[in-house]
């Protein structure tokens, strides 16, 4: 049975697979079971062609046609992979014999170099060098994090302490940029080039980072966990869920399941967007929210963070889904299922919540705004305005009344046939009447004030 997936628990994985797909008909009892091992791909060296330039024969600059083709400045689009063995003549006859895409290599304007690379890649017995493996790359990642350290040791020491710094890198570039290139001669300028750019693109991290995150150690230390961390995710979560759909039916049906995610969208965000403004202008103010004219465009705009970030919220279930497929943990039935579920709809609906809170928040912020007689700020189109109101003639109809025209109301809009006022000295007085106050539009005019002003002005 072939599975996807790590080689760990594959035979557990394997025989509940078996049990699932044949158990349902008949009865099955499994006896032994082995890991079958696929056989390593063959080595490959890629060869690239270059075109020769015209005054490589030219005295003095022989070197400057050499460094420009070894450095791929050259390079035309083709290459051919051969086995190690295959020595570069051969390479050539190959590349003469064929006509791929319309391409005639001639060797009189064309020459070809190998892809840099260290020579152990090619002469390794049991294929892949040490250095491609688990250990290799745990030492890579240490020997990254101690250049990078170094760097970031090197940002608060004198121009001549960072020189004297880097001199020894400047050294070690030497033999970095031989081993690293040592699979074909090349000049000494492009060797040592490849080592300063391995090793000095590990140490400015380091130095970069110092420069930006002036602020003590602590902090800087905290900068970087959090980076690390924000990077695992990015690594975890993006593999996790390519890991919990493919070979699925999702993976299968993706063409017509994003059709389908999709399409809802033009009824899904005006609904949600609706929502969240019913409870910032109704639930926080106590004003009708079909009294406030909003483009629609806004309505989508205020309804987008939150449904995108419930949407975001079910990946990292889905991830830990995935990884459990990758180890053969989830089958039918599992624990791992059940808790991938419960976790998703938990964050789901922490985050509505949030998002619920979040706008409650710029609600009560607004108010605040009021009281302390300033404008309040705009909420995804509506922007509500200090305002003076003044009556028209001596009788007039004004629910909850009276209607205060000493003082700077709030008003959201002053478009309908009704106009609604939130009074913020009402607001203030626990237990008191209802803030809101509606007049008729046209029994009354209205003039805004600027910030700082909390009377109205007497009118004659």
């Amino acid at each position: 049975m072939r599975l996807s997936g790590s080689r760990r628990g594959a035979e557990t994985g394997a025989r509940q697979r078996l049990l699932e797909v044949v158990g349902k008909h008949v009865s099955v009892t499994i006896v032994g079971g082995s890991l079958v091992r696929a056989q390593a791909p063959e080595q490959l060296v890629t060869w690239r062609v270059f075109r020769e330039s015209s005054w490589r024969s030219r005295r003095g600059l022989g070197w400057l046609a050499s460094l420009r083709t070894q450095s791929g400045l050259a390079d035309e689009q083709r290459t051919i992979g051969v086995a190690p063995s295959v020595e570069e003549a051969e390479v050539r006859e190959l590349l003469g014999r064929q006509r791929l895409g319309g391409f005639k290599f001639d060797e009189s304007h064309h020459g070809v170099r190998k892809t840099v690379g260290p020579k152990a890649n090619e002469t390794h017995e049991n294929g892949s060098p040490w250095w491609h493996g688990r250990r290799g790359v745990a030492l890579r990642l240490a020997l990254a994090f101690l250049l990078t350290f170094y760097g970031w040791l090197a940002y608060d020491r004198s121009l001549l302490g960072q020189l004297a710094m880097f001199a020894p890198l400047a050294v070690a570039a030497w033999f970095v940029g031989n081993w690293y290139t040592s699979n074909q001669r090349r000049l000494w300028l492009l060797r040592w080039a490849a080592g300063i750019l391995i090793l000095a693109g590990s140490a400015m991290p380091g130095y970069m980072w110092h420069q930006q995150n002036p602020y003590g150690v602590a902090a800087q230390i905290r900068s970087v966990l959090l980076t690390i961390a924000c990077l695992a995710l990015l690594w975890y979560v993006p593999r996790g869920c390519w890991f919990a759909v493919r070979q699925t039916w999702i993976s299968r049906h993706a063409a017509g399941l994003v059709t389908v995610l999709v399409l809802p969208l033009p009824w899904v965000l005006p609904f949600v967007g609706s929502f969240l403004q019913f409870l910032y202008v109704e639930d926080a103010f106590g004003i009708p929210s079909d009294s406030v004219s909003v483009p629609v465009y806004w309505t989508g705009a205020s309804a987008l963070l939150p449904t995108l970030g419930c949407v975001g919220l079910l990946l990292p279930p889905l991830a830990l889904y995935g990884w459990a497929r990758y180890f053969h943990w989830a089958w039918e039935k599992s624990i791992v299922t059940v808790v991938s579920v419960g976790f998703a709809v938990i964050l789901v609906l922490a985050g509505a919540v949030a998002f619920v809170s979040r706008t409650s928040a710029a609600a009560h912020r607004a108010a605040r705004d009021v009281v302390n007689a300033t404008a309040p700020d705009s909420y995804f189109g509506i922007q509500g305005e200090r305002m003076c109101v003044q009556p028209l003639k001596d009788k007039f109809s004004v629910r909850n009344g009276p209607l205060p025209i000493d003082r700077p109301l709030l008003a959201f809009s002053t478009d309908g046939a009704v106009l609604y006022l939130w009074d913020p000295v009402r607001a203030r007085e626990r237990g008191g009447t209802d803030p809101v106050v509606s007049v008729n539009s046209a029994e009354v005019s209205t003039y805004a004030v600027n910030d700082g002003q909390s009377r109205c002005p007497k009118q004659k």
